[in-house]
């Protein structure tokens, strides 16, 4: 019985087994990078609560992640950089990060990121919404029902 690639160099035999472990080293890498994150993490933690926290059936949401928030709760969601919704577009273009506040959403969920800076110090946020809940690096404020 021949042994598979007896016949090749053994230079050939150790360009072989670096292959095989480079892919094995790229297959394990490929998999870490699969589990979530600590912020996707965050984001099922922040649908979840909104979703338990509200009365409504498909409360109103303000965020960056439309996407994650999205997927993982009920809520209605505010694209304020009009990332899926172009008619954010306009204001973003104009560096105004704060009209999304006229549609009075019922939580804003934000890192207080600079884009985010106007808003906290806009009359329309300062009346009108609260902190309820941290979420890692993450706070979900509510509107005040007036």
């Amino acid at each position: 019985m021949e042994v598979l690639g007896a016949h090749l160099p053994r230079r050939f035999h150790v360009l072989i087994i670096l292959g095989v472990g480079v892919l094995a080293i790229s297959l394990v890498g490929s998999f870490v990078k699969l589990q979530p994150t600590r912020d996707r993490v965050a984001y099922a933690a922040i649908a979840s609560w909104v979703d338990a926290d509200s009365q409504k059936a498909h409360p109103t949401v303000a965020c960056i992640e439309i996407g994650s928030i999205g997927f993982h709760g009920e809520a209605d969601l505010v694209d304020y950089l009009g990332l899926l919704d172009s008619s954010a577009s306009p204001a973003v273009a104009r560096g105004d990060f704060t009209g999304w506040l006229d549609s009075a959403p019922d939580y804003w969920v934000t890192q207080g990121k600079w884009i985010d800076s106007e808003a906290f110090h806009s009359r329309a946020f300062i009346d009108n919404y609260s902190l309820a809940k941290k979420i890692g690096e993450w706070s979900v404020y509510r509107r005040r029902i007036s």
